[in-house]
């Protein structure tokens, strides 16, 4: 993560700072190599919990960005500049998310949906490889987006924060909902601030990946909340969101046909040509 940050993004030297939330042994601190060409400072050694781990650096920052990126992510080339660039355009209440995918090449983030039982769900999540996700480089709104990569003006996270009650996850979904709701601000999805995000590698290790009950019953009472004062502009995202769900489901299904009608094309030719050996076989046979 840190030598990726070295070409995602090119602001200058003192223009950034990298604070982490160390959770790991302190003898193996020495071992980490900072190859990002800025700053690298353990601003806290706290047993891992994200959303007062996350809290207590945006207070400690100095910039006028916060960005939020997981050490299991390898951003891509330029990728930070793009999202910087975004959160410029559509002001100081915007969170900005990017476009991840999994090692493999596989779409792993670009919005986050909600099931009718109000769950989240990461959108098309691996069913597709991730330069198929979207040919449009502009951002687009969604419900809600993943905090392992996001960028926001400080002073507004101050504003709103991450709800500490959480165990495990959804506090980053419930601080999209927040910003929504209490500042009428935009969450976007910036294509062009992209990378590779291993999810949860660190935590699956420990076995400690996934919701728990309690964050699940939380997360949900934050969703209907959230949609029972919905403006009818904030409602019109989620449709546009379903949508384009719908769409990327269609152009799979098409791709899946066109693939089978390549297969059997190519099937019937080799049929074709293994008729043209066996008939020129048998006349040669009868031939003799």
């Amino acid at each position: 993560m840190l030598e990726s940050l070295s070409v995602a993004t090119s602001l200058a030297k003192g223009e950034v700072e990298i604070l982490c939330s160390w959770n790991g042994s302190a003898s193996s601190i020495g071992s980490i190599e900072n190859r990002s060409g800025y700053e690298f400072l353990i601003a806290q050694q706290k047993p891992y919990h994200f959303a007062s781990n996350m809290n207590q650096l945006a207070i400690c920052a100095n910039g006028d960005v916060v960005a939020f990126v997981n050490d299991d992510v390898v951003l891509d080339a330029g990728s930070l500049d793009s999202g910087l660039n975004c959160l410029e355009n559509y002001g100081s209440n915007s969170l900005i998310g990017a476009l991840l995918r999994t090692p493999d090449g596989r779409l792993q983030h670009m919005g986050f949906c909600f099931d009718m039982n109000h769950n989240p769900y990461h959108l098309h999540e691996g069913a597709l490889d991730a330069s198929d996700a979207t040919s449009d480089a502009s951002a687009f709104e969604v419900p809600a987006v993943t905090a392992a990569v996001a960028l926001i003006q400080r002073d507004t996270f101050l504003k709103l924060r991450f709800n500490e009650t959480y165990q495990r996850c959804g506090e980053d979904v419930e601080l999209n909902l927040d910003l929504r709701q209490s500042l009428r601000g935009q969450v976007l999805l910036c294509p062009e601030m992209s990378g590779i995000h291993a999810e949860s590698a660190t935590r699956q290790e420990l076995g400690e990946s996934g919701n728990t009950s309690q964050d699940l019953v939380r997360m949900r009472a934050r969703r209907r909340l959230f949609l029972e004062q919905a403006s009818t502009a904030q409602l019109l995202i989620e449709l546009r969101m379903a949508n384009r769900e719908h769409m990327l489901a269609d152009q799979q299904n098409i791709d899946r046909l066109r693939k089978e009608r390549d297969h059997w094309r190519r099937q019937a030719q080799t049929l074709q040509l293994e008729a043209l050996r066996l008939q020129d076989s048998l006349q040669r046979q009868q031939g003799v």
